[in-house]
């Protein structure tokens, strides 16, 4: 029987084309085949060959010594193995993979001629059939999607969350002192620590509804409202003040 060797060059390729080429050969047995799975794992790119001892890989598939050299003359003579013997303690037979010249190539699926394959052939008028839409198929309105030229900042105002105002205390009754304490520390800050605290007019104060506030509110803009001739009141000592 004419064989060869595996390409060199492209082995891993090769090798599992080498394979292929048994698990579809009708004339092996099953367990001839997982010997030559079992060869494939162990075939070396660089020496092209395997080198594993016989009882070992009688051990690995389960099965006896003499039935792993029936199995593997089996592969030798289907031109799929060339084995090496080698005597002596210690030293391994070497088995190569080989693909024989000779082998029935596989069948080829008869494919029908590109003529008998139906083509559907579009007009013009067809192709720009879609245009021309019912209002059952009609695409929905995209006028509403940001395009390119439309500005970052209009886009991002559009789709900002809007901050439900129930549970907010009530905004402070002077605008000229929520505009500064919203320039110094934020709408956050005027919210939380202004918003809700009542104004004395008579003592031009601004009387906070807690601690926390009252400490925030004049670290904040404490200094900035002394300048203005306005405090800032804590609010047990306005109660102190009004039990007075």
């Amino acid at each position: 029987m004419i064989r060869e060797l595996l390409d060199p060059e492209n082995f891993v390729a090769a090798k599992f084309a080498w394979h292929q080429c048994i698990v579809r050969d009708p004339d092996l047995s099953l367990q001839a085949k997982a010997v030559a799975g079992f060869v494939l794992h162990d075939l070396n790119a660089r020496e092209g060959c395997a080198w594993r001892g016989q009882e070992g890989m009688a051990e690995g598939l389960g099965i006896g010594v003499r039935q792993l050299r029936r199995l593997m003359d089996d592969l030798s003579r289907a031109g799929y193995l060339q084995i090496e013997v080698r005597r002596g303690r210690g030293r391994t037979n070497i088995c190569r993979a080989t693909l024989p010249l000779d082998r029935p190539s596989e069948p080829k699926h008869n494919r029908p001629p590109a003529a008998a394959e139906p083509v559907e052939m579009r007009s013009a008028t067809s192709a720009q059939a879609g245009r021309n839409r019912t209002g059952s198929t009609r695409k929905p309105d995209l006028d509403g999607r940001q395009y390119l030229e439309d500005s970052i900042d209009k886009f991002a105002r559009a789709r900002r969350p809007v901050v439900p105002s129930k549970g907010l205390p009530p905004p402070f009754e002077r605008s000229d002192i929520r505009l500064l304490v919203r320039h110094l520390g934020g709408e956050a800050a005027a919210v939380s620590y202004l918003d809700g605290s009542r104004w004395d007019d008579q003592e031009k104060c601004v009387i906070c509804r807690t601690e926390t506030g009252f400490t925030r509110l004049t670290a904040i803009a404490g200094d900035a409202l002394n300048r203005l001739g306005v405090s800032i009141c804590a609010p047990q000592k306005r109660a102190r003040q009004i039990a007075a």
